[in-house]
């Protein structure tokens, strides 16, 4: 009974290592960023996909009415980009809101109010992406005085730029050596390091034939883990890379 107590005790470490390291990557908490340009670093996440949000604010001196405050956001992944999406879910402009040329925000008659962005628009048309790198220019235009931007920083209390962003990056050898690491750490720390070790022997003639072969994963699949002995922990150890199968990943 203390063995089964203590294999317990370290399963949701391992089950958040592999969730969390390989597993399409969705991130309850949402950072925000200040001043412009505005760079954000996903380099550490070694997951394929993503599916997160970020906000964004800039505040600078009003210029004239019809004059544009810009700011341009740069995202570095930690993989070249194979597909993105990028929709923006809500804010408020001081005065009138754009993503690059695109219309995000209501528009008001002078000095009567700020935009808003009233319904999720997908600016995916305006992102530039160059291999791991996304970029695009979040604009402000002048309606009446005083200051131009997005957000909090130009009144506290007004709704950032929420940007929700959903990528697909492309497998490389770098991920694939931290996709290893990860797994051979997590049988680690269920105490069967060859269980792990055997896994990782077996995943590798397939690593360059792509990750989302169904047809090469549901064909071997079954062989490998007939090779596990039936341990609790090794049955643990065969749910957790079914979760990793579950998502494409190899």
């Amino acid at each position: 009974m203390p063995a089964k107590k203590g294999l317990f005790r370290i399963l949701p470490a391992a089950v958040s290592m592999l969730v969390l390291g390989l597993t399409p990557r969705l991130s309850n908490a949402t950072p925000v960023y200040h001043s412009c340009p505005q760079q954000i670093d996903s380099s550490a996440i070694i997951a394929l996909g993503i599916d997160d949000f970020t906000e964004h604010t800039y505040s600078v001196r009003a210029g004239s009415v019809g004059s544009f405050a810009s700011c341009t956001i740069t995202r570095t992944f930690s993989a070249p980009i194979d597909s993105i999406t990028v929709t923006i879910e809500a804010g408020q402009a001081d005065d009138i809101g754009f993503v690059a040329g695109i219309l995000v925000t209501d528009v008001n008659s002078q000095c009567s109010g700020l935009g808003r962005v009233t319904i999720p628009v997908d600016v995916t048309s305006v992102v530039s992406t160059n291999e791991n790198r996304a970029t695009l220019t979040l604009k402000a235009q002048e309606n009446c005085c005083c200051t131009t931007g997005w957000g909090e920083d130009t009144s506290p209390g007004r709704l950032n730029a929420k940007l929700h962003w959903k990528v697909m990056l492309k497998p490389t050898p770098v991920l694939k050596a931290k996709w290893k690491a990860a797994l051979a750490k997590a049988s680690t720390e269920l105490g069967i390091q060859a269980a792990g070790s055997a896994f990782v022997a077996t995943l590798s003639p397939f690593l360059p034939k792509g990750f989302a072969l169904l047809s090469a994963v549901t064909g071997f699949r079954p062989r490998f883990f007939a090779n596990f002995p039936r341990t609790p922990q090794t049955l643990i150890t065969r749910s957790l890379l079914n979760l990793s199968y579950h998502h494409c990943l190899f």
